[in-house]
């Protein structure tokens, strides 16, 4: 299987998932495509508030004690609380030049709808943040990840191109509605 990891994990009931990689990698395309596939309700992190404060952590652990959540996006600043409660932990992890290109495309879109083209390029989402933190995030996710604590939750996902081009995602929700019981 050339784009999907065979490395997805076993676990018996998977209603608790986690998508997470860098800036444009297609988390939220990912995170659509699964919840709509597995009828579980997709979180986006960007809705949850600002990062670290105190209205974010309330609405981690709100979505923690739920019994199904697809969350769409690292979970800063409550990675423990996150992944412990997890059943998988899936990390997109997309090539630097799907990223660049996905963040220009949505740039543009932006742009078109109003907001500054130089600002669109700039934010979290946009190419230039994305190249910026391509390679801190990939390091980040490999080292969390080698975390025995999460040994058996941790799915990796290498998609040769865009994640809505991804030919396996039916396989993947195969998988996981196998999973489901």
């Amino acid at each position: 299987m050339n784009e999907l990891s065979e490395h997805l994990p076993s676990n018996a009931r998977l209603r608790r998932i986690v998508i997470v990689g860098c800036p444009a990698a297609g988390k939220s395309t990912l995170a659509t495509q699964l919840g709509a596939a597995l009828a579980i309700p997709v979180v986006r992190r960007d809705d949850l508030g600002e990062l670290g404060s105190d209205s974010y952590r309330d609405a981690i652990i709100k979505m923690v004690a739920t019994p199904a959540w697809i969350l769409d996006g690292p979970p800063f600043f409550e990675e423990d609380a996150v992944y412990a409660a997890a059943d998988m932990i899936l990390w997109l992890d997309t090539p630097k030049s799907s990223v660049f290109w996905w963040g220009l495309k949505r740039a543009f879109a932006e742009s078109r709808g109003g907001d500054s083209l130089m600002h669109a390029l700039h934010r979290t989402g946009g190419p230039v943040y994305a190249m910026y933190a391509f390679a801190s995030r990939r390091a980040h996710f490999s080292e969390v990840f080698r975390n025995p604590a999460y040994k058996g939750k941790v799915g990796h996902i290498k998609p040769n191109r865009f994640v809505y081009r991804l030919p396996d995602i039916e396989r993947l929700v195969k998988v996981l509605q196998k999973a489901q019981g």
